[in-house]
C-alpha cells in the first residue's frame, strides 16, 4: 500500500497518480504545484519531476529519499534525457556528484520510466 497523497486526476480509481513533493530532500523546492509525480502499473513506474535543487541543505546529491517499494526500479536507471540524475534501488533519485553541485542548479526536469521490481 503506498501512503502518499493522490493528484487530483480525472479517474484516481483507475491507477493513481502519486505526489512526491513529501519526499524531496531538505531544501529542494518543487517548481510549480503538482510537477513531482509518480505512478505504478503493474510492469512498469514511470516517474516525473520539476525541482529547484539550489538551496538543498545537504549537497550529496541526494534530489529525493524514501520512495516506496512499489516505485523502486530492478536496477540503478538514469533519467530518459541522461543528465546524471538516477532512480536508484534503495529509495533515493540522486545527481551524480562528480559532474557538479546541486546548488548550482536552479531547475531540474526529469521523467524516469523503468521496470519495477518484484516484490
Amino acid at each position: 500500500m503506498i501512503s502518499l497523497p493522490l493528484m487530483p486526476v480525472p479517474y484516481p480509481g483507475a491507477k493513481p497518480v502519486y505526489q512526491l513533493k513529501s519526499l524531496l530532500a531538505p531544501g529542494v523546492q518543487e517548481i510549480g504545484t503538482g510537477s513531482c509525480w509518480a505512478q505504478a502499473t503493474e510492469n512498469l513506474v514511470t516517474i516525473n519531476i520539476r525541482v529547484n535543487p539550489s538551496q538543498v541543505v545537504a549537497d550529496d546529491g541526494n534530489i529525493f529519499i524514501g520512495l516506496p517499494t512499489e516505485f523502486r526500479p530492478m536496477s540503478n536507471t538514469p533519467d530518459v534525457a541522461q543528465q546524471q540524475i538516477f532512480m536508484m534501488t534503495d529509495g533515493r533519485i540522486w545527481f551524480r556528484t562528480s559532474a557538479g553541485s546541486l546548488r548550482d542548479r536552479t531547475e531540474f526536469n526529469a521523467v524516469f520510466i523503468v521496470a519495477r521490481k518484484a516484490g
